[in-house]
């Protein structure tokens, strides 16, 4: 491939990321030379729009996971070509409430986890790109890493919270009616509640931990998995902010000083449940990519010392490790 003419190239490409696993295509996009690598981000731009064109939306969401699964191909597209042009195509999903409305979430996720890290990455561009507007997606950031009290929600979703609270701790699980009767929309702006319900379960001993990390782990497979950057940003706030330290306590003091039982118990649910879906196999990298902007708080000296008096160092080391790999790109 090294010696082919560039046109040879480009040909060569243009057929492998039509019939080939995306990510060893963007992974050869990164090897090319930097003179034919303008071309090629043109190919994968026309890729995606013809993808979306033709409705193709699980190979699209296959490149969509392969993008957000190579971060150094991703940044030389965006620094090529800016954020907007790799969101359009991605945009023609999200922004169809007969797509996002789909009962194979697994496309979903991919779409949306995409467009999200792109307008994460829209914000530090420089020249700086007009915003690009898609409802879609600015709905679920403005809703999904809420917890709301029961009194804030309708009828209907105090009654799916319910179902869920039941399905997600019983032994029969999620059944097909309760996923039909909930649309990726409304499990986005619930997920987050359904975490705080089912921690604070634990922590007044209505279960144990074995049965929260049970129920909780439903959360990372692909029915749930598009719903997580929400809960996990909900959990970074309670682990940054609850339950506040007093100023003057020194770090030699026992943590019982600081803390109350029930809030020290709250406090390592959090990063109990927090490293149980960042360091499970099954955990899409893409949740770690989109959520990378909250999950600094892991790094911050406050939380680290209050990890200590908990006696939870080992697992916001694993985090932190866990967080840089996916983020540099290195193998687990």
């Amino acid at each position: 491939m090294e010696q082919a003419e560039p046109m040879q190239a480009l040909n060569i490409f243009a057929q492998r990321l039509a019939s080939d696993d995306p990510n060893l295509v963007l992974a050869q996009f990164l090897s090319e030379d930097n003179a034919i690598q303008p071309a090629l981000t043109e190919q994968i731009l026309s890729r995606l729009a013809t993808l979306a064109e033709t409705s193709d939306f699980d190979a699209l969401a296959r490149l969509c996971r392969a993008l957000l699964g190579n971060l150094g191909a991703l940044d030389v597209i965006v620094g090529r070509v800016g954020c907007k042009r790799l969101l359009e195509p991605v945009s023609v999903f999200l922004c169809d409430d007969g797509h996002t409305e789909v009962e194979d979430t697994s496309i979903l996720a991919p779409h949306l986890f995409l467009a999200q890290a792109l307008l994460h990455r829209q914000e530090t561009l420089q020249p700086k790109e007009s915003r690009a507007r898609i409802p879609m997606v600015e709905e679920y950031l403005r809703i999904r890493s809420v917890s709301y009290q029961l009194n804030q929600l309708n009828e209907n979703e105090r009654h799916l919270v319910g179902r869920w609270i039941t399905a997600l701790f019983d032994s029969e699980g999620i059944s097909d009616d309760l996923s039909r009767d909930s649309p990726p929309r409304v499990l986005l702006k619930l997920a987050p509640t359904l975490f705080s319900q089912s921690i604070s379960a634990c922590a007044t001993g209505v279960v144990d931990l074995d049965t929260l990390r049970s129920a909780l782990s439903y959360f990372l497979e692909d029915l749930l998995s598009y719903t997580l950057p929400g809960p996990i940003i909900w959990l970074l706030r309670q682990l940054a902010n609850f339950p506040p330290l007093p100023a003057s306590a020194p770090p030699q003091l026992a943590p019982s000083y600081a803390f109350g039982a029930e809030a020290k118990m709250r406090w390592s649910l959090y990063l109990e449940v927090l490293a149980m879906l960042l360091l499970a196999d099954t955990c899409p990298e893409s949740v770690i990519v989109v959520t990378a902007p909250a999950l600094r708080v892991l790094f911050s000296p406050q939380l680290r010392t209050r990890a200590a008096r908990e006696g939870k160092q080992g697992e916001l080391t694993a985090l932190c490790s866990r967080i840089v790999a996916v983020l540099t790109g290195q193998q687990r």
